[in-house]
């Protein structure tokens, strides 16, 4: 069996997707809803903000509006983060697995994930879910402590991330130290994961 520990803050989290830099920032309207409606905080509530740069910093709620909240920050933290950035390029499963899929992905802290498109997909266009996707990622680094956001990658074809990542499946396996692959396609990363049913992938498309 496999444990993990996640350690959290005791503030309730906030995503910003700039720098936290000076003194005030102004919440987006989907984080200024989750604070005010969902979690129905007021003014002079401590929270605490972190972006995908790997800074998180404790706040104070200064000001709220209807659609709003300005907060004033504290000095930033930066937070420990492992020498390899990890992608994990998997197959797309049905269902609501690939929302599950995606949340444990984030909850460890992995920073890409690439949806893989192989000869016998069932499910082949996945842009319209890419969104969604994301948007989970975020609430999962909100709530397990993670001030890195996994980065959810338009799809691509299985015989294309195996070019690019220059080793033979299942798995692909960089070696550290080794110069980081940068593909055309914007991946890049340490070490990739290469999962996919093997029912769902012929001999044939993976050698």
């Amino acid at each position: 069996k496999l444990y993990y520990i996640i350690i959290m803050s005791g503030f309730k989290r906030f995503y910003y997707n700039g720098e936290l830099a000076g003194q005030r920032l102004t919440l987006d309207a989907k984080q200024a809803h989750h604070l005010l409606d969902v979690l129905r905080l007021k003014k002079g509530a401590e929270v605490e903000v972190f972006n995908d740069r790997g800074i998180s910093s404790r706040a104070v709620v200064l000001s709220v509006s209807r659609k709003s909240v300005e907060l004033e920050l504290s000095s930033g933290q930066p937070t420990v983060k492992t020498d390899l950035d990890i992608a994990l390029a998997t197959a797309v499963p049905k269902g609501s697995r690939m929302d599950w899929l995606v949340e444990k992905t984030a909850e460890l802290g992995l920073r890409q994930l690439i949806p893989l498109i192989t000869q016998r997909s069932v499910i082949r266009d996945v842009t319209r879910k890419l969104p969604r996707w994301q948007n989970i990622a975020v609430a999962a680094a909100k709530q397990t402590g993670q001030n890195h956001i996994v980065q959810i990658q338009p799809a691509v074809a299985f015989s294309e991330i195996i070019k690019q990542t220059e080793v033979s499946p299942p798995v692909a396996l960089l070696r550290h130290g080794a110069p980081r692959t940068q593909t055309t396609r914007g991946l890049d990363y340490d070490l990739c994961l290469i999962a996919v049913p093997l029912a769902s992938s012929p001999l044939e498309e993976i050698i």
